[in-house]
């Protein structure tokens, strides 16, 4: 069973994923939607994520906690900085399950 259900809207529809961990979502997310393979470094290091998006010329640095929430609030703020509409969700599966 996978650890996590998130979800994820943008200009073209919903999306209900499945993860193992938030380090999963954060680099399906930058990696694969945002940037390219290429462009994100996620390191987990003592709880948080240390993350390094290479844009061009600029290397911007995260650090951000390893939480559901924290993780929303990050994906959010990139997906504004990028004039993106998206919008995100996570939740841990076990507390769906037992709802």
């Amino acid at each position: 069973m996978k650890k996590y259900i998130w979800s994820w809207s943008d200009e073209y529809g919903n999306y209900i994923n499945t993860a193992d961990s938030l380090e999963k979502i954060v680099i399906e997310v930058l990696d694969n939607q945002f940037f390219g393979s290429d462009s994100v470094i996620v390191k987990v290091i003592n709880g948080r994520f240390a993350i390094e998006i290479i844009d061009g010329e600029i290397k911007i640095h995260y650090d951000i906690e390893e939480s559901e929430d924290a993780v929303c609030e990050f994906l959010q703020e990139v997906s504004n900085d990028m004039g993106r509409p998206d919008k995100f969700s996570i939740q841990k599966a076990k507390a769906l399950l037992d709802s």
